[in-house]
């Protein structure tokens, strides 16, 4: 046994580009999810040359179900959400692990608040780990997929 090989190559830290499409991505799927089920359930308008949806009641419960499951869960058990496999970056955990339910539940609480005036964005701008409030948190990078 050579140990020598045996010694894996630490990951690259994904770059603040590629998670932001990334992101894009992900919110593009949830913004056509939410859009169909508003369609199904009758919740859409268009009026005076503007259209939109209202989501309200169960509608509102199943778009949160489906921004649940398109974030926390999904990266919870894959590491990635669909826009992050679209662009072959993963979640880790600080050790460089793989991250599981509870750490991504964790990141993606602070969402919000890493939209606001992208804030993330640049908290993510000011340190090494292109990490956000989220990953600080909860000790995560995103790197890109090996």
């Amino acid at each position: 046994m050579d140990l020598l090989t045996e010694i894996l190559p630490t990951p690259q830290i994904a770059e603040k580009k590629v998670r932001f499409l990334a992101a894009l991505t992900d919110f593009i799927i949830l913004i056509f999810g939410c859009y169909l089920i508003a369609s199904f359930s009758g919740q859409t308008y268009s009026e005076n040359g503007r259209s939109g949806f209202n989501l309200t009641g169960i509608s509102f419960l199943m778009a949160i179900a489906l921004m649940l499951l398109l974030f926390p869960i999904i990266e919870g058990f894959t590491g990635q959400t669909i826009g992050k496999r679209v662009f072959n970056i993963k979640v880790v955990k600080t050790n460089f692990t793989k991250t599981d339910l509870g750490t991504s539940i964790t990141r993606h609480l602070f969402d919000c608040i890493d939209c606001i005036f992208l804030i993330g964005f640049i908290i993510a701008s000011t340190n090494p780990h292109n990490q956000r409030i989220g990953d600080l948190v909860a000790k995560t990078y995103v790197v890109m997929k090996q």
